[in-house]
């Protein structure tokens, strides 16, 4: 279920933290519905910040992983 706030024209998607007033708030079942209200910008982009950190993390950690397996081949005197 989707919830729009009438008064801001924004839209929430599932699951989303926001906690407008009732009274300004209308639900609808499907994203057709809300086709003509804007998706809420700040609690979604959110979202998208949280998952670029994780792989951020991920990447960073893979990185060391390489960077330990290139010292193990140094050790054994590659390059020369």
């Amino acid at each position: 279920m989707y919830s729009a706030v009438v008064t801001t024209g924004i839209y929430c998607r599932p699951g989303c933290g926001a906690k407008p007033l009732l009274k300004n708030t209308r639900v609808y079942e499907s994203a057709a519905a809300v086709a003509r209200e804007e998706a809420c910008q700040l609690r979604c982009q959110a979202a998208v910040i949280e998952a670029m950190s994780t792989l951020y993390d991920e990447l960073g950690l893979r990185a060391q992983r390489w960077g330990e397996f290139a010292e193990r081949i140094r050790s054994f005197g590659y390059p020369q």
